[in-house]
C-alpha cells in the first residue's frame, strides 16, 4: 500500500490534516480542502468540496464475501456508444467518460433472481478505453472515477434511464453530493469489472445510491454510496417568448 505525504498533495489543496497518531502504522486519515482563491488546478472562492481518505496496513484474516450477480458477460452486451453517437451526436462528441471508460448495461431481464420492490437497479461492465500501468494507486483511482459515472443515474431509473441510453433530452438534472469508496480487496482496474447498483430512496429532491464492484472472477474489490441531487428539468418554450 502507497504512503502518503504532503509532497503527494497538491499546493491547490490548503492542506492535509491526519487526524490520527502518524506514529502508528495500522491507520490514518488524511483530510483535504480547496484553498479559496486558488488559481492553480480548483478554481474557487470558497470550499467547493472536501476529501477525507484513511489508510492502513494489510492484515491476514479470514475472508467472507457474498456471490457475485448471475449477469451475461460484456461481450454479450451491446457497446451504448454506438446508438449515442449517433442518436446525440453532439453531446456523445463532449462527453468525456466515452473517451475513457467503455461500458455495457445489463438489461433488466437478463438478471437473475426476483426484483425487490421499489428499488432501483442497475447492473453496469465498466473497462477503462486504455491499459493501466501496474501502480495500485492508478487502478484505485480508475475504479474510482468508475463509480461516479452511473451511480446517480441509478436513483432516477423511474425517469429516464442514464444518458448513454436516453433517446431524447434529460427529464432530470442530477449531481453528486456526497460520495464514499471503501475498497476492500486488491485488483487491476483495467479488465472488465461489474458495478452491481441499487437505490433504495429517491425524495425531497434528494437519490441514494449504492452499488458493489466486482473482478470478473467473482471478487468483491470495492463498495461504493453516494447521494445526489435530484431536480426536473426546467424548460423554456422560447415560442412563447
Amino acid at each position: 500500500m502507497s504512503s502518503v505525504t504532503d509532497d503527494d498533495v497538491p499546493l491547490d489543496l490548503a492542506h492535509g490534516d491526519p487526524s490520527a497518531d502518524t506514529s502508528r502504522p495500522s491507520r490514518s486519515l488524511q483530510q483535504a480542502v480547496p484553498s479559496p482563491g486558488s488559481t492553480r488546478r480548483i478554481p474557487c472562492t470558497a470550499t467547493s468540496f472536501t476529501l477525507s481518505a484513511s489508510f492502513k496496513l494489510p492484515e491476514v484474516t479470514p475472508d467472507r464475501q457474498p456471490v457475485m450477480p448471475a449477469v451475461p458477460p460484456p461481450e454479450e452486451l451491446p457497446d451504448p456508444y454506438e446508438a449515442w453517437s449517433r442518436v446525440r451526436p453532439d453531446e456523445y462528441r463532449d462527453a468525456v467518460t466515452a473517451r475513457v471508460m467503455s461500458m455495457r448495461f445489463v438489461p433488466s431481464e437478463d438478471v437473475d433472481g426476483d426484483r425487490p420492490l421499489g428499488i432501483a437497479e442497475q447492473f453496469v461492465w465498466l473497462e477503462p478505453a486504455h491499459s493501466l500501468p501496474d501502480d495500485p494507486l492508478m487502478h484505485v483511482c480508475a475504479l474510482t472515477y468508475g463509480s461516479d459515472i452511473t451511480l446517480a443515474s441509478t436513483a432516477a431509473l423511474d425517469r429516464q434511464p442514464h444518458r448513454s441510453l436516453q433517446r431524447g433530452p434529460s427529464r432530470v438534472f442530477m449531481t453528486s453530493l456526497d460520495h464514499a469508496v471503501w475498497f476492500h480487496r486488491p485488483f487491476r482496474a483495467d479488465d472488465w469489472m461489474l458495478f452491481a447498483q441499487q437505490s433504495p430512496s429517491a425524495v425531497d429532491g434528494r437519490g441514494l445510491s449504492m452499488g458493489n464492484f466486482w473482478t470478473r472472477d467473482g471478487h468483491l474489490v470495492a463498495t461504493v454510496v453516494q447521494e445526489s441531487l435530484m431536480r426536473p428539468v426546467r424548460r423554456i418554450d422560447h415560442e412563447n417568448d
